[in-house]
């Protein structure tokens, strides 16, 4: 049977070197009892030997991966129909770290978030994630669909899967939220597909709302390590501030260089002026120039005609 019902009760991935994940259909449509009670229903075993996660108090996944994982392949699955209401969470959740997430106040610069000190590699290959719905999130760490902790030696690859319909309420990065330390690498490989995500900002106007399909938070330790593919594409997301399709949140954007990380033809954004915006959380004295925040990234592409170029053999 290549269908997995899933009821009030969480997938759970913990304390094993390997787990395959593999032709699953995971569907929540329970929105009366909560996230609360979908994940203290107990743990589902997939086509792995798995270990109970305890409950933890703090943001988790209707799939959750931590502890000592180091190694995740999800293949052919879909997340489908699945609404986590005022309890936080994802439909995919990657950890790796035990700390308790601090509570941000409205600051216009939220503080650091905790860096991943643990390597984990995921591979998410041919997998559909469509009617996704989160909020509540007290960190402002966002990801209806995904959100990843990647550390050092560590990796998030997907490859040929699509986002559809995914949305987060009062917090950044619709779709997917991804925190990379030190060497941690994410990448999209072959058709990717991200529309008709949101994100929505809270009354005040000052957090969430940034990120609508994607948010990259780069760690200070971070050498930089991701990819956007040239056949990823970005249609009809939103994002009530900034940053509809893609965000990106570092030290210092200078030193960025944006154009070797994103492969795609940006022209096909939806909306060029609001499509893809970073923000830098270092202070002025270790930047030696006021912190850029809510900037419009695709400022630094150069845009020019084609050129001719004329070649003769000489004689």
């Amino acid at each position: 049977d290549n269908e997995f019902g899933l009821q009030e009760v969480s997938l759970g991935i913990g304390g094993n070197e390997t787990a395959l994940i593999e032709n699953k259909t995971i569907m929540i449509s329970d929105d009366t009892n909560g996230y609360d009670q979908i994940f203290k229903g107990g743990v589902a075993h997939l086509k792995t030997t798995t270990k109970d996660i305890p409950y933890s108090t703090g943001p988790r996944g209707v799939v959750q991966i931590d502890l000592a994982v180091k190694d995740i392949q999800i293949l052919n699955c879909q997340f489908e129909n699945i609404i986590i209401d005022s309890l936080e969470g994802s439909a995919l959740r990657i950890e790796n770290f035990t700390d308790t997430p601090p509570i941000i106040p409205p600051l216009i610069l939220p503080l650091p978030l905790p860096e991943p000190d643990t390597s984990i590699n995921i591979t998410i290959n041919s997998t559909s994630f469509k009617d996704i719905q989160s909020s509540g999130d007290i960190s402002n760490r966002g990801g209806a669909s995904i959100y990843g902790e990647i550390g050092d030696n560590g990796s998030l690859i997907i490859e040929d899967t699509s986002f559809t319909s995914c949305s987060y309420i009062e917090n950044d990065g619709g779709y997917i939220y991804v925190i990379l330390n030190k060497t941690g690498r994410f990448e999209t490989k072959g058709t990717i597909i991200f529309t008709g995500c949101r994100t929505t900002k809270d009354a005040l106007e000052v957090v969430g709302c940034r990120g609508g399909a994607l948010y990259i938070y780069l760690a200070e330790e971070s050498t930089i390590n991701f990819i956007i593919g040239e056949d990823s594409s970005f249609t009809t997301n939103e994002a009530d501030i900034c940053g509809e399709d893609i965000f990106i949140y570092s030290r210092n954007i200078n030193i960025l260089n944006i154009r070797t990380h994103i492969l795609f033809d940006i022209t096909t954004f939806t909306n060029s002026d609001n499509a893809m915006y970073g923000t830098e959380y270092k202070l002025i004295d270790e930047l030696y120039h006021i912190p850029i925040i809510d900037y419009n990234i695709l400022e630094r592409y150069i845009y020019y005609p084609n050129d001719r170029m004329y070649i003769s053999i000489r004689k």
